[in-house]
């Protein structure tokens, strides 16, 4: 027994088409895996997967005003977490449209979260760590440096992330 979710959309020539609500162990998303313990694969994900990863998502994160997402989408983790997680909470989400102008977006809309690839986060992590070594070698104390380090980085980000989540 399938339920009429969406009776029919007018499509721009005038014509409609029905729809039929999906079964919950439907495939839903095709992820292709990233082949990190041998061959990448193709990983069918159904409707009910997706609503339970959505939903424990949602159960351990407080989500904020607005999300960045700086992830490959095909990729679950980007899926879910940067737009799916993101769009249940009714979030804004930016996508960063090239890796040179990251920066930039990510200051531009100071996300609550980060969605990046664990490179990134790493990249942010030395950005960090150079600054703060470029302070103590100017005859800045340690303790001092450090946190200008942690004030550099607030700006990176924004000012306002929350939390960095990476993945992939």
């Amino acid at each position: 027994n399938s339920v009429n979710v969406i009776d029919s959309i007018n499509l721009y020539q005038g014509e409609s088409i029905s729809f039929e609500a999906p079964s919950a162990y439907s495939v839903a998303a095709l992820i292709p895996t990233s082949g990190t313990m041998g061959k990448g694969r193709i990983c069918m994900l159904t409707h009910k997967n997706l609503c339970a990863d959505i939903y424990a998502s949602v159960s351990t994160f407080d989500f904020f005003k607005n999300t960045v997402a700086i992830l490959p989408f095909p990729h679950s983790f980007g899926m879910l977490g940067g737009v799916f997680v993101a769009l249940y909470n009714g979030v804004r989400i930016a996508v960063c449209p090239e890796m040179h102008k990251m920066y930039s977006v990510i200051s531009a809309e100071k996300p609550a979260f980060l969605f990046a690839v664990p490179a990134i986060a790493d990249g942010i992590r030395a950005e960090c760590i150079r600054y703060t070594n470029k302070r103590i070698s100017s005859g800045v104390s340690a303790s001092v440096a450090e946190a200008e380090g942690y004030a550099y980085a607030s700006k990176l980000l924004g000012g306002e992330c929350k939390f960095i989540i990476t993945g992939g």
